[in-house]
């Protein structure tokens, strides 16, 4: 199953939609009603994401000043490259970020793209083979000896920040999940699975975001769930298509839709009542998430922040269409999402000048 990336800004082109997006976004934002003490904070920050949107086409967009080593500087230019290219929703809660944890954040994702794709490519052969060669390189990442580029990458991000291994190989093998069965009898089983591929993930972003409360850990392991379980209602026909069914068949069950249905793309008000139940507790992990965000943390993860406010937008899109999501892909919108991240991010710069801002 693909993890959530979606659209593309390249070349000249994208650096003109990114400008326009952020004048648009200032716009928008400088429409809402602000005490007058914040205004001078505002326009401040708005000038930010115009930055921001400028560094896409520079050179060193990567972020921060050039590594010593040419060929690692470049690696961390493959990651960014990548990132960009496969990503609508991380690339614009990333640019947000200060430098170097942005360069960092697209190593773990080029990293996370390249596993991922070993289950989602039909043209992949011999998968299996293939994600014991990334675990290999895993080994070499760690013992400060990769072999390719966006390893080279992860390796300097694993040893700045202290990143532990466990959750890059909890990764790993959530993806060989996919290789090896395409049915979840139960939730429980399930979230194994989202645990593996998305809250691991989430482990390894606040180690780069940077955190001081243990209860952040328990925000980034519910939010990954969230996030998952979004993804896994979002991709229902997709994933039919693959022969995949996500949902778990006790709830099949519960509801009494039969998998051939979904293999067959039939919607129904059973389905319709099914997806609804899935919905519902995909929000009982956003709310269990957002209960955990500590005020002491919040302002490093803005990013994460403006992340749960878009996948939780496409949430809603979902609920909204009544479940229709055979056929067409419920999403938001490209302006939408900037306006998601920087609404969140502005309210964090609002109240905390001096945290989780761009740098």
């Amino acid at each position: 199953m693909r993890r959530p990336f979606e659209r593309r800004l390249r070349g000249s082109a994208g650096r003109g939609a990114a400008y326009r997006l952020a004048a648009r976004l200032r716009r928008a934002l400088g429409a809402l009603r602000f005490p007058s003490a914040w205004r001078e904070r505002f326009h401040a920050a708005t000038s930010l994401l115009t930055l921001a949107a400028s560094a896409q086409g520079k050179p060193g967009a990567s972020g921060g000043p050039p590594f010593a080593d040419a060929q690692l500087e470049s690696s961390f230019a493959r990651c960014a490259q990548i990132t960009r290219r496969a990503s609508s929703n991380f690339y614009y809660a990333f640019m947000l970020l200060p430098a170097e944890r942005r360069r960092a954040l697209h190593a773990v994702y080029a990293f996370c793209r390249f596993v991922d794709d070993i289950a989602d490519d039909a043209s992949v052969r011999e998968p299996a083979q293939m994600l014991e060669r990334w675990r290999e390189e895993l080994d070499r990442v760690y013992r400060g000896q990769p072999a390719r580029p966006v390893s080279r990458a992860l390796a300097a991000s694993v040893t700045r920040f202290g990143i532990p291994r466990e959750p890059f190989e909890e990764i790993i093998a959530g993806v060989e999940m996919d290789l090896l069965r395409s049915r979840y009898e139960t939730f429980e089983e399930l979230k194994l699975y989202c645990r593996r591929v998305a809250s691991a993930v989430g482990l390894i972003c606040i180690e780069i975001f940077g955190y001081r409360n243990p209860l952040t850990k328990v925000y980034a392991e519910n939010l990954g769930i969230a996030f998952q379980l979004t993804n896994i209602l979002r991709d229902v026909g997709e994933d039919a298509a693959r022969g995949r069914i996500y949902l778990p068949l006790e709830d099949l069950r519960r509801f009494h839709v039969e998998p051939e249905e979904i293999l067959r793309a039939t919607f129904s008000e059973r389905f319709a009542a099914l997806m609804h139940f899935e919905a519902t507790r995909a929000r009982s992990y956003y709310n269990a998430a957002e209960a955990a965000l500590t005020t002491q943390d919040r302002p490093s993860l803005l990013a994460a922040e403006g992340m749960r406010a878009i996948y939780r937008a496409i949430l809603d899109r979902i609920v909204s269409a009544d479940y229709r999501v055979f056929g067409r892909r419920q999403g938001v919108a490209l302006p939408r999402k900037l306006y998601l991240v920087g609404r969140v991010w502005l309210g964090g710069r609002l109240r905390h000048p001096g945290g989780g801002g761009a740098a």
